[in-house]
């Protein structure tokens, strides 16, 4: 079995059905594949004669066949992150409605009640959170529609 440590000399069969990697840079000219042209380039010793030494086998491998993995913690250490997170706010709102249970006075159109102050602010900032979710879903669904049009008008 012979082995080809450069994977750009390789032949494999392209979509096409000639050779090739079905890479880019297997309709690029040759000169442009080699050092760059303009560029000086530092000669390399020559090879001492004698058989080539063989390429380890993590080098004659091609970069297609390895899976990526990622570097980063995986799905169930952000979920655990994030569930500590909603744990920790939710004590904060909980000691912030505690402290602040003096009773308030609300009018409402028609509607008079009373309230704690802290249960009244923790309202407020829900339904604040809930325009801005659906100002910003509103405006993800206008954005999602003019892409499909792009797309659609591009042919892809």
């Amino acid at each position: 079995m012979t082995t080809n440590p450069d994977p750009h000399n390789a032949p494999s069969p392209s979509p096409t059905g000639g050779t090739g990697s079905g890479n880019l840079s297997d309709s690029l000219p040759p000169e442009l594949l080699e050092d760059g042209g303009d560029q000086p380039t530092q000669q390399s010793p020559a090879p001492a004669p004698g058989p080539a030494p063989s390429a380890p086998v993590e080098q004659q491998r091609n970069t297609q066949d390895i899976p990526a993995t990622e570097t980063k913690g995986g799905l169930s250490g952000g979920v655990w992150v994030s569930l500590i997170l909603g744990a920790v706010i939710t004590i904060l709102l909980l000691v912030f409605i505690i402290q602040n249970n003096s009773t308030a006075q609300f009018q409402y159109f028609a509607w008079e009640f009373q309230l704690p102050l802290g249960v009244a602010m923790l309202l407020a900032a829900i339904a604040g959170v809930l325009v801005a979710g659906i100002i910003g879903s509103v405006r993800i669904f206008i954005l999602s529609r003019r892409l499909k049009k792009v797309q659609r008008a591009i042919g892809g």
